[in-house]
């Protein structure tokens, strides 16, 4: 007969909550802008994240091996990286695959590191630790790698909508699907949703508990009881000849307890004293008995005690008592002489804010003083050049008399002539 087991996907998970608390479903879940189906998608992330923390789910166990060489002999310390899905160990299943015992020593804790650092480390055992999201190994071997096998939680627990081979540890489609059980993450997811929102989650957490001890306990198993050795010891027994073998890891606790053994004789009594033992619970007081007569005689007084060099702790404040009513306000007194002495200026007020515009006053008669000289104001742009105008009649008014010369400077005074011929005397005659 075929079977087809489906579970929910990430929009599925969320329409199936709309359902569960009565709220409006969406064609498109993982893009709604509703602010409630934005809460549901974060009521799965988180959901998811708090089941990766709550135990090791077969689901989410992976197989991890990383060769451990040194770079070169005497390499004191190597860090190698983890698998990037990796989320913790699981723990006691650190080993090196050619050995029967576990080659490589740890957690070592910061302390003794640091001691092996100083002093030297035992040579049987690589001493390892997780620092810093990486896996340290103290004195590396060399040349030849060792393996170092563990199991260890992946934290890709998504299957991509696109790439089913893809595992991712965020759902961001619609299609996106869990490897965890989906109906156990919605039940979990509507339960914080619920209360995210303050609404009464008492009902869902009740369904979210019997889901999760249903799933948990069938999960990987239960252990074969077995009247011999482990099974692990046999393994281990069977590839060493002529040798003891070593003890296996210890199995879980069973949940069945075994049948009573034959008691055995009594030995010895022991010469020692036993520890004291707890002390036991107080038991129920008593009824109060009646009140005896009162004594006649009086009791010794007691001795004064020495004072204590100790100070007593501070008593608690007492609480302040109510407030008493207001008094009477009293008669003014007399008004004391004026002082000599002048009291300190007072602080300047805060500047008021503006008064109202008064109303316009009427115009006041001219004034007789000439006001200020106002400004010059800045010189305009020159402007255009106008049209040259047509020459004008001749004016019939004779123009302004133009202003006297300046007095030019004198000449220079000539050279003197030289002097004439003397005349030829002229011949007198008589009349």
């Amino acid at each position: 007969m075929p079977l087809q087991i489906t579970q929910f996907d990430f929009g599925q998970a969320i329409n199936f909550i709309c359902t569960l608390v009565g709220y409006p479903a969406s064609p498109d879940p993982a893009g709604s802008q509703d602010a409630k189906h934005a809460q549901m998608r974060g009521a799965i992330t988180e959901a998811c994240a708090e089941l990766l923390a709550l135990r090791e789910w077969q689901d989410l166990t992976q197989e991890g091996v990383i060769n451990v060489v040194a770079d070169s002999a005497g390499q004191k310390q190597k860090a190698f990286a983890l698998p990037v899905d990796f989320y913790r160990f699981i723990d006691q299943t650190q080993w090196s695959s050619p050995a029967l015992a576990p080659l490589f020593g740890g957690p070592t804790s910061p302390q003794a590191w640091a001691r092996f650092r100083a002093v030297g480390y035992p040579a049987a055992q690589s001493q390892w630790q997780i620092r810093g999201d990486k896996l340290w190994v103290l004195a590396p071997p060399y040349p030849t790698a060792q393996p170092f096998s563990f199991f260890y939680m992946s934290k890709a627990q998504i299957i991509d909508e696109g790439d089913p081979t893809l595992l991712k540890n965020q759902v961001t489609k619609n299609g996106d699907r869990f490897l965890l059980d989906a109906y156990l993450i919605a039940l979990l997811a509507r339960k914080k949703w619920l209360e995210w929102n303050s609404m009464s989650s008492e009902a869902a957490t009740a369904d979210f508990n019997t889901a999760y001890s249903s799933r948990a306990g069938a999960d990987k198993g239960s252990p074969i009881l077995s009247l011999s050795f482990p099974l692990e010891g046999a393994i281990l027994i069977g590839n060493i000849i002529g040798t003891a073998g070593i003890p296996g890891p210890v199995g879980p606790a069973s949940t069945i307890p075994g049948p009573p053994g034959q008691p055995g004789a009594p030995g010895p009594a022991s010469t020692v004293p036993g520890p004291m033992g707890l002390t036991g619970v107080t038991g129920a007081s008593g009824a109060t008995g009646a009140t005896g007569a009162d004594s006649t005689v009086p009791g010794p007084m007691g001795m004064t005690g020495a004072a204590s060099t100790v100070p007593g702790p501070t008593g608690v404040q007492g609480d302040p008592g109510v407030q008493g009513a207001i008094g009477y306000t009293g008669a003014t007194g007399a008004t004391g002489a004026p002082s000599f002495v002048p009291g300190p200026a007072g602080f300047t007020g805060a500047t008021g804010a503006p008064g109202s515009t008064g109303a316009v006053g009427m115009t006041g008669a001219a004034s007789t003083v000439p006001g200020p000289m106002g400004f010059t104001g800045a010189t305009g742009v020159p402007g255009s050049t106008g049209v040259t105008g047509s020459t004008g009649a001749p004016s019939t008014v004779p123009g302004p008399q133009g202003v006297t010369g300046a007095t030019g400077t004198p000449g220079t005074v000539g050279a003197t002539g030289s002097t004439g011929a003397t005349g030829t005397p002229g011949a007198s005659e008589w009349s």
